[in-house]
């Protein structure tokens, strides 16, 4: 939970240094879509090691995130977080099925809605 207020925290606190409405309203827009808003972590249980390396890969692309932005490359900042989002999409899909497939997910309130979206 720590960690995502801290991810929840960084990504809202970026926006807003951005001065930019347009990216401030589509943060705003993600937060309210389940599962997609930087609070919205989804860790396999069952491999633990594999959920901290997922965080590690989260800290790395944040800290490479700054010191883009100190270095006033925007681009590759920009590219940076372009990558971060896909992963973090990439890892959820991954985590769910993984737990789909450890049955870790039976009786999980909800869990029929991510399985119809599918």
């Amino acid at each position: 939970i720590a960690f995502c207020a801290m991810n929840d925290g960084f990504h809202a606190a970026l926006a807003e240094a951005t001065e930019n409405a347009a990216l401030l309203a589509a943060l705003a827009q993600v937060n309210r879509i389940p599962l997609a808003s930087p609070m919205a972590l989804v860790f396999n249980q069952t491999v633990v090691d594999f959920g901290h390396a997922q965080l590690a890969a989260a800290h790395r692309d944040h800290v490479a995130v700054l010191d883009a932005i100190r270095a006033r490359a925007g681009t590759r900042a920009a590219a940076i977080m372009r990558e971060h989002a896909h992963r973090s999409q990439q890892n959820k899909r991954q985590n769910f099925a993984d737990m789909k497939a450890n049955r870790t997910l039976i009786g999980s309130p909800g869990i029929a809605l991510i399985d119809a979206a599918q």
